[in-house]
């Protein structure tokens, strides 16, 4: 970045361009640019800026009843997710084991996605199809019930249900995880205490959304990988969520610095008495000055 001389320098300048702009522009001129941002302020005092996170919330809420109909009883919702649930596990089972065997140094560390040897591999996807069933069910419907209240909240509430159902899914493949371990366990006739503890299903979890092996890197690419099915999707969806707060303040904070502006611009009655590009030089040459004494406090 520049030197503190250059950007003084450009700053003053540019302060002095507009007050020379507004010097020698013309009356007829000044009275266009009066008009057009008196039109400006009107037109965003009318805009209002849609609530994005509600939105999109009521958005996947009409989509999910659209796909698996309004009637929990009845077979499609059921049938519908099944289908999901069992490609969501064959694709965990081909991506988990392309990563495995794609590096030797996590292939040496990491148990290649599958049942280990004494298990049916038919029992052992049975298995796992319906444990990841009940757990992306769930998952799924708690989602969809929080949406439905996110798109009913305000801004703080929906902030504290995205929160509330990141944590639950991140629970639910925790607890899905322990389940798959258990079932192998028991397949290979070791009984209920086989498999990954709660403490060590929590770590593997991380590790898995990490990709770095650790604690339990025998589970990182499989097992650990099929919980993760529907944890993934959910989670990414309910940040996209989250993201679209900030980002509607953003565009709310520029709408009323923009009003600023054009009411600050139009406020002479005359408009030959407007400084208009002075305000837009002044604005420019602060924006230059904070961007530099940002940079020079980052960069110490």
């Amino acid at each position: 970045m520049l030197s503190w001389g250059p950007i003084i320098a450009i700053c003053g300048g540019l302060l002095v361009l507009g007050v020379g702009i507004d010097r020698f522009l013309l009356n007829r001129h000044k009275g266009v640019i009066h008009n057009k941002l008196l039109a400006m302020w009107v037109w965003l005092d009318d805009f209002r800026i849609p609530e994005f996170h509600k939105f999109m919330a009521e958005s996947a809420v009409r989509a999910y009843r659209r796909v698996m109909g309004t009637k929990a009883l009845s077979w499609r919702p059921w049938v519908i997710a099944l289908e999901a649930s069992v490609l969501l596990t064959l694709l965990a089972i081909f991506v988990g084991g392309h990563v495995a065997l794609s590096d030797p140094n996590i292939a040496a560390a990491v148990r290649v996605p599958g049942p280990p040897g004494g298990i049916n591999l038919a029992w052992w996807l049975l298995a796992f199809v319906g444990v990841n069933f009940i757990f992306d069910v769930v998952t799924v419907i708690v989602t969809v019930l929080i949406l439905r209240k996110i798109a009913r909240t305000n801004v703080l509430a929906g902030v504290l249900l995205i929160t509330v159902d990141l944590g639950l899914a991140f629970l639910f493949a925790i607890l899905c995880l322990r389940t798959l371990g258990v079932c192998e366990s028991v397949m290979l006739g070791r009984g209920l205490a086989g498999g990954p503890s709660i403490s060590d299903s929590y770590e593997v979890v991380v590790n898995t959304l990490s990709l770095s092996a650790g604690l339990g890197s025998e589970y990182l690419y499989g097992i650990g990988l099929y919980a993760l099915t529907t944890f993934i999707p959910t989670g990414l969806y309910l940040l996209f969520l989250l993201l679209l707060i900030p980002a509607r303040a953003s565009l709310y904070l520029g709408k009323r610095a923009v009003m600023y502006f054009c009411e600050k611009g139009t406020e002479p009655d005359d408009p030959k008495d407007m400084i208009v590009f002075t305000l837009l030089g002044t604005f420019f040459s602060l924006v230059g000055l904070l961007l530099k004494g940002l940079h020079f406090l980052l960069a110490d």
